[in-house]
C-alpha cells in the first residue's frame, strides 16, 4: 500500500511499506529565513500559474480587481508578528505504551498573531468581515517586499496561498496617554503548512510594501 503525504491533513501520514532505504537529506546550499512579516494578502483561492507570473504587477492588479473567488485583498502594514511552533501531538504514557514512550501522531496547528496599531475603525470593520469566510488563503510579505507563499506539491510551480483557519480580530484596546490604540489579529494554519514554503522576490517589477 502507498499512502501519499497530504500536507494539510491533521495526522502523521507516511509511505507504507517503507522504501528500501531511508530518504536522502537535501544539502543546504543557502540558509533560509522568512524575516519579519509586514503585510499580508488574503483571498478565498490564490492560484497563480508560476513564480514568473507571480512577480508581474498585472497579475496582482487583476486579482485585486477580480469579482470572483480569486479576488484578493492586501492588508495595511502590520506590527509585532508572532508565529508559534505547532506543538507535538502524542498519545499514551506510562504503561499504555511500550517503554512508556508516547507515540507521535502529528503536530498542533501553528498560531499566528499580529498587532494592528492605530487602524481606523472602518478598516477594522472591513477586516472583520473576513471572519465570516470559511475558506481563506494568505500570502505574506516580508520587510524586503518578498512574497512568502507555497507551491503546489504535485506540479512544483503553481503558486498558492497558505490555508487559514479561525481568523479573528479583537475589539479596540485604547492606549491612553502614553500608548497607541491597538487591535489584535490571530489565525491558525494546519500541520505541515510550511513544507512547501517559497520565498519569491518580485521587487524588480513591483514592491508589495509600497505598491499595494
Amino acid at each position: 500500500m502507498y499512502q501519499t503525504l497530504n500536507i494539510f491533513d491533521m495526522s502523521l501520514t507516511c509511505t507504507c511499506p517503507t522504501a528500501t532505504s531511508i530518504s536522502n537529506i537535501t544539502a543546504i546550499t543557502c540558509p533560509e529565513n522568512v524575516g519579519q512579516i509586514q503585510k499580508m494578502v488574503f483571498a478565498r483561492s490564490i492560484d497563480i500559474a508560476d513564480v514568473a507570473t507571480a512577480i508581474l504587477a498585472l497579475t496582482w492588479t487583476n486579482l485585486f480587481a477580480a469579482a470572483d473567488d480569486t479576488h484578493a485583498v492586501p492588508t495595511p502594514l502590520i506590527d509585532n508578528p508572532v508565529i508559534e511552533f505547532g506543538a507535538i501531538i502524542t498519545v499514551g504514557s506510562g504503561n499504555e505504551v511500550r517503554n512508556g514512550i508516547p507515540k507521535v501522531v502529528g503536530s498542533e496547528p501553528t498560531k499566528f498573531s499580529f498587532t494592528l496599531r492605530t487602524f481606523p475603525v472602518a478598516t477594522i470593520r472591513s477586516m472583520k468581515e473576513l471572519m465570516c469566510e470559511p475558506d481563506l488563503e494568505v500570502i505574506f510579505v516580508n520587510e524586503d517586499g518578498y512574497l512568502i507563499h507555497t507551491v503546489d506539491a504535485a506540479t512544483g510551480i503553481l503558486v498558492e496561498g497558505f490555508p487559514v483557519s479561525e481568523y479573528w480580530i479583537s475589539d479596540k484596546k485604547i492606549g491612553g496617554f502614553n500608548a497607541l490604540d491597538e487591535h489584535m489579529m490571530e489565525f491558525s494554519m494546519p500541520e505541515n503548512w510550511s513544507d512547501y514554503l517559497t520565498i519569491t522576490d518580485p521587487t524588480a517589477n513591483f514592491n508589495p510594501l509600497t505598491d499595494w
